[in-house]
């Protein structure tokens, strides 16, 4: 009977060991559990943030530049900061306040570096005739004005021609081994066998993947260039 006891009590006693060691175990289970829910969420935070940089509006945009703009709003806190540092020198800080530069009001003109092209305008002889005695007026001088126009791009089909050149009839050259003959090499192509120059191809990749305009797209804008494309 004693027995019995005995060894109901080292029973009990290894159940509550082995219970409190689950729970221990649980406990360490879920620290680690919230320790990576907390690594996700960082990383979420984290991967929204580059995402909005790299892809959101470019008026959401963050640029390194713009990057201490919020230290705008912090201005009581840095001057508090910098009162107390002088008290604690004994230092006056002159602050130095520069005046902004006030932009230039009126129109912009095109950049120097465009091509010019001037279109003469001229009034007809019977204009230009005095009203009186019919002689030319004299020519004072010019008024000139600008405006921008986008020549629209053009689509046109580069033939290349290869020079070939045959043997030659002397003896020494029939004599050895050399090629009968000989062709001029064509252009280097990003693409071999593409039907596109290198200029169109890289045109084409420029649109599309820095300023997202799909192939498609691109397509029918050439189609509008030139009214046939492709024959066949």
């Amino acid at each position: 009977m004693a027995a019995n006891l005995e060894q109901q009590k080292q029973t009990t006693e290894d159940l509550r060991q082995l219970v409190l060691q689950l729970r221990q175990a649980l406990e360490q289970r879920d620290a680690i559990i919230l320790k990576h829910e907390q690594t996700i969420q960082q990383t979420n935070h984290t991967l929204g943030i580059l995402q909005q940089i790299l892809f959101g509006r470019k008026s959401k945009r963050v640029t390194p530049r713009d990057a201490n703009q919020g230290l705008l709003f912090n201005e009581a806190e840095a001057d508090a900061a910098s009162s107390a540092e002088s008290e604690a020198t004994g230092q006056v800080v002159e602050k130095v306040v520069k005046r902004s530069k006030i932009k230039q009001s009126g129109r912009r003109r095109p950049a120097g570096q465009l091509e010019r092209v001037e279109v003469l305008h001229d009034l007809s002889d019977e204009d230009c005739a005095c009203p009186w005695c019919n002689a030319r007026r004299p020519k004072i001088g010019e008024e000139r004005s600008e405006e921008i126009e986008v020549i629209p791009a053009k689509v046109i089909v580069k033939v290349h021609v290869r020079a070939k050149y045959g043997p030659c009839s002397c003896d020494d050259f029939i004599g050895h081994d050399e090629k009968s003959i000989i062709t001029a090499p064509g252009p280097t192509r990003i693409a071999p066998g593409s039907l596109f120059s290198n200029n169109t191809a890289a045109f084409i990749i420029v649109n599309k993947y820095s300023d997202g305009l799909p192939f498609n797209r691109q397509e029918a804008a050439m189609e509008r260039y030139n009214r046939f494309l492709w024959t066949g």
